[in-house]
């Protein structure tokens, strides 16, 4: 067997890390995260439409660079988007015993 081939089960490899949203996903500075959040808010509320809107004003604003697919912030963006989409329950029934509210 030649040895320059290493299986996934060779100890001289580095162990691959586990799926997991937090993965690859590069966190904006504080200040623009503050509008990252905001906007992901908005949208996840709103929908792609005013995305559209807010890229057509603000097309010459570097605060909004996230909103472009090759911004290295897109990937917490849509993160945010999904994480903000996802239905309530989990967490939240946790926190309040299952009383939450009926949506």
């Amino acid at each position: 067997a030649s040895s320059f081939l290493a299986g996934p089960t060779d100890p001289a490899l580095p162990e691959a890390p586990s799926v997991s949203g937090a993965i690859g996903l590069i966190i904006p500075p504080p200040d623009l995260r503050a509008i990252v959040d905001k906007t992901a808010t908005f949208i996840a509320k709103n929908g792609e439409q005013f995305e559209q809107r807010i890229l057509a004003n603000e097309r010459d604003n570097t605060k909004f660079k996230f909103l472009s697919d090759k911004d290295p912030y897109n990937a917490y963006y849509r993160a945010k988007i999904a994480e903000l989409r996802q239905p309530e329950g989990g967490a939240a029934e946790a926190k309040d015993g299952g009383q939450g509210q009926a949506a």
